[in-house]
């Protein structure tokens, strides 16, 4: 049987569609709160009977936290994909974003070894990689050290890394992918798809770092491949392509027929764009949309590269261009005419 941690966000949704197509024994899961419907919708996506793969899925509440639950979950399973994890720039929450990513991939390892899994699969971010040194594109070589601009997050990221690395060591198959930032479909509060909701009102900023981009449906394949050939004990950087935030927010408002973002958002702005919102979300206790450290990562430029996937596996990435279309059609179909 293959376990899935979460299963309820973008890549997890997309790898338990994959799954189904092949399996029948999936366990996935999921905090109490969290609503398993979105993942029924995502289905609907590529799928025109989505119920039956649906129902392949046996879903189960477990707090990464909880050793207890996690280990009622790791009964007859043989393999491992750890999806789960919290992405956060907001420095208020460390000790949720250090539980959550490093204690929660601790303990995923622990149970991996205690009940003899044959192989996990590691869901870590290309934020646990090091600096761009402005020549050659970061890649798995690249060691992640502290810097200026250096998040809570890539540091929560790289010690997760290094729990799946002590399994490996300890006789764990295991791999780990870095994806970039990832397009997919279902989302569309956070991540990318708010990005959606921003344009079709007007945003009108954009800054000029840049960064990777894949599409989900490559991560959730490459996942699968990986786990169903012979490599362990390696690390994987997923990533299609480069481009500037300029470029992407251009696609995207073009797909829409909104006007492009044409004002530029200088440091100076998107420093005052950051303590605003950090005194209101200290006012309403809400989460902060932009934080200090997202906003010094929109203007620096990073490279990175996705070829050693492409190599191994003879894979072809979706362009980014082909990626944004099928986003904005699920957008237009399922957002706007709501």
């Amino acid at each position: 049987m293959i376990l899935v941690t979460g299963g309820t966000g973008l890549i997890g949704s997309h790898l338990l569609y994959e799954l189904a197509l092949q399996n029948d024994r999936i366990r996935a899961i999921k905090r109490p709160a969290s609503d398993i419907r979105n993942v029924l919708k995502i289905f609907g996506y590529y799928s025109e009977s989505p119920e039956v793969l649906f129902q392949k899925i046996e879903w189960m509440d477990a707090d990464l936290a909880d050793c207890m639950s996690l280990s009622e979950a790791f009964e007859n399973i043989d393999r491992v994909y750890h999806c789960a994890g919290l992405i956060s720039f907001n420095r208020r929450i460390k000790k949720e974003l250090f539980e959550t990513n490093i204690t929660g991939t601790s303990n995923i390892v622990n149970l991996c070894l205690e009940r003899n899994v044959k192989k996990i699969c590691f869901v870590s971010s290309i934020a646990s990689f090091g600096e761009f040194d402005g020549i050659n594109p970061i890649d798995e070589k690249t060691r992640w050290k502290p810097d200026k601009v250096s998040s809570l997050y890539s540091l929560s990221k790289m010690k997760a890394e290094m729990e799946v690395w002590r399994g490996i060591a300890e006789g764990l198959g295991g791999i780990i992918i870095n994806p970039s930032v990832v397009l997919g479909p279902g989302f569309w509060s956070n991540g990318v798809g708010a990005t959606y909701k921003l344009i079709s009102k007007g945003m009108r900023f954009y800054t000029m770092g840049s960064t990777g981009c894949v599409d989900v449906r490559d991560v959730s394949r490459i996942m699968v491949r990986l786990m169903d050939s012979n490599i362990s004990g390696e690390q994987f950087l997923v990533s299609s392509e480069n481009m500037t935030f300029k470029e992407v927010l251009g696609l995207i408002s073009a797909s829409l027929h909104s006007k492009n973002p044409d004002i530029y958002a200088s440091r100076f702005l998107t420093g005052l764009g950051w303590r605003i919102n950090a005194l209101a979300s200290f006012i309403t206790g809400k989460e902060p949309v932009i934080t200090r450290d997202n906003m010094r990562l929109a203007h620096i430029n990073y490279l990175y590269s996705g070829q050693k996937v492409k190599d191994v596996l003879d894979y072809n990435y979706i362009p980014v261009k082909d990626s944004i279309q099928f986003l904005t059609e699920k957008y237009l179909k399922e957002v706007k005419t709501s």
